[in-house]
């Protein structure tokens, strides 16, 4: 019976209730949204980072981690990527030679890294083989005459040079020798990140290896994408286990195995990750706060207006209680219509736009610039609906404590007296 009262009582002055519910509405309507945008956009940076940057882990000579020098290799990769290939949470795992390099195409030196890859292995565990920026650009697919290297856009705008051109590296082989080689550029790639793009290229492993006087055997990084990047631990403690005790190279004993998860190559990921689940509590916070001291506002004005109904009500027997539950759905029922329906309709308008997408070309330089896409896909999980529908309801009920509070506080015989 309260209840049905109540929910007649809201719509007794339907303007001033179609405001509130309006301005619930749009207010969580365009939180909710942002958040969405927000999140897809910090997943997207997670997910290009995992398939392009640091993948779900990745392993080196610890050495290698202190020093950045190129001596310092996996001297038993081999082994080490048979096992991972094996494990059945591994997706894809690669050995990599990197160093550092200086590349030229007579516009003058660049510094870049070089990463000496094994094609087929790299297109499981990273994207830039579907990164390539036009037809005419190639994957290590075709025997040349001279060795292919494969550059982002960035780095070949910035060198001058397009498909079939040549360049010049330069670098330090493992015996601290001087080698350089003239490469032909195969293909041009492009990811989200411009940083990554201008600072890596990459050519065939082997091509390297010779190059640089590593054995067939060694690298300096191994690579692993895992089926769920959020459980590495576990392949971790395994990993770990099985080569950890283990010394790299008779040449460089005491040097041991270092495993870097995601987290740990890459914290600001972790960071992301983490805030994700916060902002969905402080954007829709800070509106719902905003939008609270409006419903309060309302409410105490209803009370004001009503003060002769209520007095009537309490002299004619009503309990004190059944005046503040009156009050408090109301007010739940207010904000609780409002709330429904906003996340409602946000619950549309982001369906849509996951499948279609926000294009910000317009700011494209930028978004590249810190590794975010300027192509967002807007994100919200069941979840997120079903705690903003919570914090609505915890809404409703703050915002109705004081005015409810008011109401009951009431003297009878004074409130009949006030027209």
């Amino acid at each position: 019976m309260i209840l049905k009262i109540a929910w007649k009582n809201i719509w007794r002055n339907k303007l001033r209730s179609s405001v509130v519910l309006f301005a619930v509405t749009i207010g969580l309507v365009a939180g909710i949204f942002a958040v969405g945008v927000m999140r897809g956009a910090l997943l997207q940076r997670v997910d290009s980072a995992i398939h392009n940057e640091v993948s779900s882990m990745l392993l080196h000579n610890s050495a290698y981690l202190s020093n950045n020098e190129s001596i310092y290799t996996l001297s038993n990769a081999d082994t080490i990527l048979s096992f991972l290939q094996q494990q059945d949470e591994v997706v894809g795992a690669c050995k990599r030679l990197k160093v550092e390099a200086m590349i030229n195409s007579g516009r003058g030196p660049r510094g870049i890294i070089l990463n000496g890859i094994i094609p087929e292995e790299e297109r499981l565990v990273t994207r830039i083989a579907g990164s390539l920026v036009d037809s005419s650009s190639s994957y290590f697919d075709k025997d040349m005459r001279y060795t292919p290297i494969l550059l982002s856009s960035v780095l070949a705008e910035k060198l001058k040079v397009k498909i079939n051109s040549k360049v010049q590296v330069d670098a330090i082989s493992k015996s601290g020798n001087s080698a350089q080689d003239v490469f032909k550029v195969i293909g041009l790639y492009k990811t989200e990140n411009s940083l990554f793009d201008e600072m890596n290229a990459f050519i065939p492993y082997q091509n390297m290896a010779e190059l640089l006087e590593f054995q067939m055997s060694e690298a300096h990084e191994i690579a692993v994408l895992t089926k769920n990047i959020m459980e590495v631990d576990s392949l971790t403690y395994f990993i770990q286990k099985q080569f950890g005790e283990q010394a790299l190279s008779s040449e460089l004993s005491g040097e041991h195995l270092s495993i870097q998860t995601w987290k740990e190559s890459a914290p600001d990921l972790e960071i992301t990750t983490l805030y994700i689940d916060l902002m969905l509590y402080i954007f829709v916070g800070i509106i719902l706060l905003a939008l609270g001291f409006g419903i309060i506002n309302t409410m105490l004005m209803v009370i004001l207006e009503r003060t002769h109904e209520i007095g009537m009500l309490l002299s004619i027997g009503m309990t004190r209680l059944k005046i503040y539950m009156m009050v408090m759905l109301e007010t739940i029922l207010l904000s609780l219509t409002g709330g429904l329906a906003g996340i409602i309709i946000s619950h549309f308008i982001i369906s849509y736009y996951s499948n279609a997408g926000i294009n910000l070309d317009f700011a494209k330089e930028g978004f590249n610039a810190i590794g975010y896409s300027s192509f967002i896909y807007p994100t919200i999980d069941w979840l997120s609906y079903v705690q903003v529908t919570f914090m609505v309801i915890i809404t409703g009920i703050l915002s109705a404590l004081y005015p409810a509070w008011r109401a009951i506080r009431l003297n009878p015989s004074e409130a009949l007296r006030t027209e």
